[in-house]
């Protein structure tokens, strides 16, 4: 019941700062020199220099390229592995015939152009939701059976499920006919 309570305050707090975030972006330089207590008007140098982040972002923004692995997959997801190297977990979609919801990964140094890895990550796992922990090892979420369940990685490619379920089902309160589709922050 207690981890159940601080993942309700964590998200609502989440929610909180996304929010909070959301009007600090959305005010003009001049409500946001007004809030901070300053009534001088920014020059047109200053405006300049306020936008151009905001037009640095948009011409990072991601752009469609094509599909990146080949195949009936979904589910992905993305991690910065280091150096320069991202890895993408994705899921054999379950309406594939004779599928064991296979987990596989792909790496990529430009978010584009994914060479697939060999091996199968993890079976018996939809909706991979991974998690860089702070000793640098990787953490799973997946759904599995209708429950939440987890697995760690020092590697991100070997997987050892972690003991018991993270989110169940039969979570007081609620009455679900499973649990999927998480996602981790």
């Amino acid at each position: 019941m207690h981890n159940k309570k601080v993942l309700i305050i964590a998200l609502l707090s989440i929610v909180v700062l996304i929010s909070g975030c959301k009007l600090e972006q959305e005010s003009p330089p001049e409500k946001v020199m007004q809030q901070q207590g300053q009534i001088e008007q920014p020059s047109q140098e200053q405006k300049t220099q306020a936008q151009q982040p905001v037009q640095q972002i948009q011409q990072q923004s991601w752009q469609h390229d094509g599909i990146a692995i080949i195949g009936q997959y979904a589910d992905a997801e993305v991690v910065d592995i280091g150096n320069g190297i991202y890895r993408m977990y994705y899921s054999i979609e379950p309406e594939v015939p004779g599928n064991r919801l296979e987990v596989f990964s792909a790496k990529s140094t430009d978010g584009t152009n994914c060479k697939k890895e060999e091996g199968i990550r993890k079976e018996f796992a939809t909706f991979p939701d991974i998690a860089k922990l702070p000793d640098g090892r990787f953490r799973m979420y997946f759904q599995n059976a209708g429950v939440i369940k987890s697995a760690t990685s020092h590697d991100g490619l070997n997987w050892i499920d972690d003991p018991g379920v993270r989110i169940d089902k039969a979570e007081s309160g609620f009455i679900l006919e499973n649990a999927g589709a998480q996602g981790t922050i």
